[in-house]
């Protein structure tokens, strides 16, 4: 099915008049209102904003995709708006936000609202495909950018549609220490690791960094209380920029396919009690997919 199905003139406002997160809601609520009768645009618009304290519905770019699922529509709705000038939605990034996008779904409805979500973010993720929605002058060219564009709602949820983008990879040679600041910086507890054509032959961890820094000795021990004034970091710290990311790697501990169903993923991720996926695609890693994920974009979308 065609993302464009899910719009019509009167959903698409070129431009937008609101230059706040309120205003440009209500204005979107008002098209959907007159294309779909809303049952309640109060809970409509208290849907959305109870959403938004969740976390920020910006995702990058200038591109916003409010969301919420609510009782105050029948079934998936889908309004669209544009603004050259930038609207004050709060970005995480500081960045005025020019595209809006916003989907209600009723309360029943997730797989379908998360593909939908999945289409729209593929739309938008083409810098070409921002510009030219940006330089449409009237709700018609919108939805012809939309139809050209040729993307799909999926007929069903995948891993795909939830997975999050790889903050960074690393090799076997690369050094300890830049791997070690490669976490920090992204703030992730692990990073896959590749061959020189990219595929997937591993997993670093902090806790194989870690693990590094601790004596042998110290693992057979009922005890190390004892050692209360022993610094075994010392070591790790001095040497770090010599070690590589071989020296401490595991093997990947859980790998799904991107075109996997929701179910196999969260089965994977129960039976071997871990705590994230990664997600590959043609054996070279594409995302990682977590337990939290499941409440963050299944259960709390």
């Amino acid at each position: 099915m065609r993302l464009a199905y899910f719009l019509s003139l009167g959903s698409v406002i070129c431009p937008l008049k609101g230059r706040t997160f309120a205003a440009v809601v209500d204005e979107l609520l008002t098209a959907l209102d007159r294309v779909r009768n809303l049952r309640d645009r109060k809970a409509a618009a208290s849907a959305i904003e109870e959403r938004e304290k969740l976390g920020s519905t910006v995702i990058e770019k200038g591109v916003a995709l409010p969301h919420a699922r609510t009782s105050a529509v029948d079934g998936l709705a889908v309004a669209v708006g544009t603004s050259r000038e930038g609207i004050d939605y709060g970005a995480p990034d500081g960045e005025p936000v020019r595209i809006v996008v916003l989907i209600l779904a009723p309360k029943n409805e997730s797989a379908l609202y998360l593909r939908v979500l999945s289409a729209v973010s593929q739309l938008l993720k083409e810098e070409k495909t921002r510009h030219s929605l940006l330089e449409a002058t009237s709700a018609k060219q919108i939805l012809e950018i939309v139809e050209k564009s040729g993307v799909n709602v999926e007929e069903r949820l995948k891993v795909r549609h939830i997975m999050n983008p790889l903050p960074a990879v690393v090799e076997r040679q690369t050094s300890l220490k830049e791997a070690v600041d490669l976490l920090l910086k992204h703030q992730t507890l692990e990073l896959p690791v590749v061959d020189e054509q990219g595929k997937l032959v591993g997993e670093i961890f902090i806790d194989d960094v870690l693990k590094a820094g601790l004596p042998d000795y110290l693992f057979k021990m009922d005890s190390v209380s004892f050692l209360s004034g022993f610094e075994p970091f010392e070591h790790l710290l001095e040497h770090e920029a010599k070690m590589s990311v071989g020296d401490v790697m595991s093997g990947a501990v859980g790998v799904v396919d991107c075109d996997a169903s929701l179910i196999e993923a969260a089965l994977l991720l129960v039976k071997h009690d871990i705590r994230s996926l990664i997600v590959v695609e043609s054996e070279k890693p594409v995302g990682l997919i977590s337990l939290f994920d499941f409440i963050r974009k299944i259960l709390r979308p």
